[in-house]
């Protein structure tokens, strides 16, 4: 008689071999692997604006404190959404966008010294910001946070959760319309060569 686990295992085949479902996707270590073609042929960063500031959805992720050096390298930060109208604006342009199995994205959102959530921009998470955390959330994973595009599924959009700092996702990047978006760290040449950069006049 076969073992009860060999049906679930066959179950799981199934389901990653199905295109949408798993079988399309990359596997953690490998959407952190940004040398890989298919992690090149997947980054596809996506750059929006609001306001005083534009916005890149980067694909190619690492860890939280990695992701924000990046951020850093191109003249910004992690995003910080400081307004339910800001949180509207990133919610909208990541329900565009699919990362497969990580459809969660580094935010600028971290506990400070005191041990208060505290965007990097160095606003605390305060009003409507605050609602916005999954449910049982945050829970003490960790002390730096991400946003899923639904979660879980069937679930709210946009909503947040705290992780350890290795764990490697995507990552928004905030930066003043100003500047100019500045092509290093994760991607350059290692994912998809520069981002598109967008000048202070762009409609």
């Amino acid at each position: 008689m076969a073992h009860p686990l060999f049906g679930i295992f066959a179950l799981f085949l199934a389901l990653i071999s199905v295109p949408g479902v798993w079988g399309a996707c990359l596997s953690p270590s490998k959407l952190t692997n940004c040398a890989n073609p298919e992690v090149r042929a997947l980054q596809q960063n996506v750059d929006i604006h609001y306001k005083d500031s534009s916005y890149a959805f980067m694909r190619c992720g690492r860890s939280w404190t990695e992701n924000r050096d990046d951020c850093k390298v191109k003249n910004g930060d992690l995003v910080s959404m400081e307004t339910e109208e800001e949180w509207k604006v990133i919610n909208d342009a990541i329900q565009q966008l699919n990362v497969c199995k990580l459809n969660e994205w580094h935010i600028g959102l971290t506990k400070n010294r005191k041990g208060k959530w505290e965007w990097v921009s160095g606003v605390p998470l305060q009003g409507e910001m605050e609602n916005k955390w999954q449910s049982y959330q945050p829970s003490g994973d960790g002390n730096f946070v991400i946003m899923a595009k639904q979660y879980p599924p069937g679930g709210p959009l946009g909503r947040f959760n705290d992780l350890p700092n290795w764990m490697s996702r995507p990552y928004i990047c905030e930066v003043p319309r100003v500047a100019r978006l500045t092509p290093g760290g994760n991607d350059g040449v290692s994912c998809l060569g520069r981002m598109t950069a967008k000048e202070a006049n762009t409609p």
